[in-house]
C-alpha cells in the first residue's frame, strides 16, 4: 500500500479474490477464505467504499459476540482507515452524510432493526451463525436506494447453510486451485474462495512455514482453517458431519416394506405442522416417502390434513408428539382413522443415568447418525436435511449426551427443526417395530434374513 503525491487517494495492491469480492455486481457476495488472508480489510474496505461512493448511505455491520465486535470488528475498522468510533454509538458518520452502524448478536438483539431501511449490511464471521436467520432478516431491510447490497466474510464450515447458499449449484470461475482461489456464481449470489496460500507473499516468512507445519501437527485445522476445506468441521457438537449429511440425498435400494406417519405439531407463531411418512427398506434401511407441511392452523383442520394424508400412503402405523398440546390432537386423530392404522404416543421420555444419552429424542437422533453414516437412510425432502444439517447436542450434568432443545434454539434465533424432528419420530416408530418384522421376516425369508443379520453384526 502507498499513498500517491498530492493526492489522498491510496494505492491498493489487492489479490485476486479480495477484488472479485470487492467488485462484485451481484446483490449478495461472500468471501471464505483461509487464515491470514485480508478477509477482514476487503470487507470493511467495501464498506467503505459504499459510503463513500453513495452520500447518505446507511449500512450496518453485524457480528454474533459484542466481545468480538468491540475488539476485532471496530478496532480493525479505527486501524485500517485512521478514525474513532465512539463505544456507546458504535456508529461512524461520513462528512458526505454516510453512516456505518456496528450491532451484534442474535434474531433477538436484531429484531429492534426491524423499521429500518438500509443500504447495505454485512455479515462479519457469518460461520458463527447456525443458520440463515440473520441474513434473511436483513436482506428483507435492504430498502434504501438502487444498488442495495448484503455482502459476508466467513471460514468454510462444512456444507453449512453459507455453502448451500452461495457455493452449491453454482457454476465456478478458477484463477488458481493450488491456492484455491475460484469465484461461484449463481442467481443473485456470488463467493469468491482462497486458502491462506493465496495470500502467502504478504505473510511472514514464519508464519507462512508454521502454517505449513499444521499439516502434519493439526491436520484437521490445517485443512479446515489453512486450506479452506468445506469437507471439514472443527464443531463437534454438530450432529451430523457433512459425509453424513450427503448419504442422507441417495437412494436406498431395496425391498419396499412398512410404512409409518409421524406429525410433528407446530406450537409457536412461525413453527410449522411436519408430517412425514416413512418407509422400511429391505428390513434394515429406511426412505423418506412424502412430506406434507402447513401453518398454524386449528386442530381439526390439521387433525384432518393428518388423517388425510395418511389415507394416501397405505400406513402400517402413526405417532404424534404428545409431549404439551399434542394429546388432544392424537385423540382426535385416533377416532378419526377409527383403527385402519395403529396409533402410537411419542413422548421424548427421561431415559436412566445407565444409557449414553439423556432422553429418547436424543437416543434417535444418534441412531440416525449411524444409519446416515452407513448409507441407510435415504431423504428426498431438501427442508429435512437442511434441519438436520443444523443439529447440535451437548451433554448434561450426568455425562449423556443430550440434543439441544428447541427451546433453547429458539431463543439464539435458531429455527425449529420442526422437519427433522417429524423425521426422528417416524423413524422412532420405525425402529420400536423392527424387532417383530426382523422374526416375520426369519420365518417368511430365511435366506434374506441371514444376509441381513450379517450385516447387523458388522
Amino acid at each position: 500500500m502507498s499513498e500517491q503525491e498530492n493526492s489522498k487517494e491510496i494505492c491498493l495492491d489487492l489479490n485476486w479474490y479480495q477484488k472479485q469480492f470487492l467488485f462484485s455486481e451481484e446483490r449478495f457476495s461472500c468471501l471464505i477464505a483461509g487464515v491470514g488472508t485480508g478477509k477482514t480489510f476487503a470487507f470493511l474496505l467495501k464498506a467503505w467504499a459504499l459510503c463513500q461512493e453513495r452520500p447518505g448511505t446507511l449500512g450496518l455491520i453485524v457480528r454474533r459476540e459484542y466481545t468480538d465486535l468491540r475488539d476485532s470488528t471496530i478496532q480493525d475498522f479505527e486501524r485500517y482507515f485512521n478514525v474513532k468510533i465512539k463505544e456507546q454509538a458504535k456508529e461512524f458518520e461520513f462528512p458526505n452524510g454516510s453512516k456505518i452502524m456496528f450491532r451484534h448478536g442474535d434474531m433477538t438483539d436484531i429484531n429492534v432493526l426491524k423499521n429500518i431501511n438500509l443500504s447495505f449490511f454485512g455479515i462479519e464471521q457469518a460461520e458463527e451463525y447456525e443458520t440463515s436467520a440473520i441474513f434473511d432478516f436483513l436482506r428483507d431491510r435492504l430498502r434504501r436506494g438502487e444498488g442495495a447490497c448484503g455482502f459476508l466474510i466467513a471460514n468454510a464450515m462444512g456444507h453449512n447453510w453459507i455453502y448451500e447458499r452461495f457455493i452449491e449449484g453454482a457454476s465456478s470461475e478458477v484463477h488458481d486451485l493450488t491456492t484455491g482461489q475460484v469465484a461461484y456464481r449463481k442467481n443473485n449470489y456470488f463467493c469468491a474462495t482462497a486458502s491462506s496460500f493465496a495470500n502467502a507473499h504478504n505473510l511472514p516468512a514464519d508464519f507462512v512455514a508454521d502454517l505449513r507445519a499444521q499439516e502434519k501437527d493439526a491436520p484437521e485445522h490445517f485443512k479446515q482453517y489453512v486450506m479452506n476445506d468445506f469437507n471439514i468441521v472443527d464443531a463437534d457438537d454438530l450432529l451430523l458431519t457433512p459425509e453424513e449429511l450427503g448419504n442422507l440425498k441417495q437412494n436406498c435400494a431395496g425391498i419396499a416394506g412398512n410404512r409409518y406417519l409421524a406429525a410433528d405439531l407446530a406450537r409457536f407463531g412461525k413453527d410449522k405442522c411436519v408430517c412425514v411418512v416413512g418407509e422400511e427398506i429391505s428390513g434394515f434401511k429406511f426412505s423418506e416417502v412424502a412430506t406434507d407441511a402447513w401453518g398454524q392452523k386449528d386442530t381439526l383442520h390439521s387433525v384432518g390434513r393428518i388423517a388425510d394424508f395418511g389415507r394416501q400412503m397405505n400406513l402400517t402405523d402413526g405417532t404424534i408428539d404428545c409431549d404439551g398440546l399434542g394429546q388432544g390432537y392424537y385423540d382426535n386423530l385416533k377416532d378419526l382413522i377409527n383403527g385402519h392404522y395403529g396409533l402410537k404416543e411419542f413422548h421424548n421420555t427421561p431415559l436412566g443415568k445407565d444409557s449414553p444419552y439423556a432422553n429418547i429424542r436424543t437416543e434417535i437422533y444418534f441412531y440416525i447418525k449411524e444409519l446416515a453414516g452407513k448409507g441407510w437412510l435415504s431423504i428426498k425432502t431438501p427442508e429435512i436435511i437442511n434441519d438436520l444439517a443444523g443439529l447440535r447436542y451437548t451433554y448434561n450434568r450426568n455425562g449423556q449426551k443430550m440434543m439441544i432443545p428447541k427451546e433453547v434454539m429458539r431463543s439464539k434465533g435458531i429455527k425449529s427443526p420442526d422437519y427433522a424432528d417429524a423425521f426422528m419420530m417416524s423413524v422412532w416408530l420405525w425402529k420400536t417395530k423392527k424387532p417383530a418384522q426382523s422374526a416375520l421376516r426369519r420365518n417368511k425369508i430365511g435366506r434374506f434374513n441371514f444376509i441381513n443379520q450379517g450385516l447387523n453384526n458388522w
